[in-house]
């Protein structure tokens, strides 16, 4: 978990165990928008990576699937492989 300095008024600094969890709840939307935008700047997520807020049940479904096929890597033959090249070159 990160460490978080708190600085006080009497001149003490002290380092508090915090769950980033806990921190990431207690922000306002706004303050989760620029998380996002620090994680993507610095490379820790791609900004395709991030889902819109709405979005449809089709979307949604298209998106599981992506997600499946990025797991299955390692596991995936060459001819599927050079179909799923031919779908994206469509594109």
């Amino acid at each position: 978990m990160p460490e978080v300095q708190v600085t006080t008024t009497i001149d003490v600094d002290e380092y508090v165990d915090v769950d980033i969890a806990d921190i990431l709840d207690e922000c306002s939307e706004k303050e989760l928008e620029a998380v996002v935008e620090y994680l993507v700047d610095n490379e820790v997520i791609k900004a395709n990576r991030v889902l819109p807020k709405y979005i449809s049940k089709s979307e949604e479904e298209f998106n599981n699937n992506v997600e499946k096929l990025s797991e299955l890597y390692l596991a995936i033959s060459i001819e599927d492989s050079a179909v799923i090249n031919k779908i994206l070159k469509k594109y």
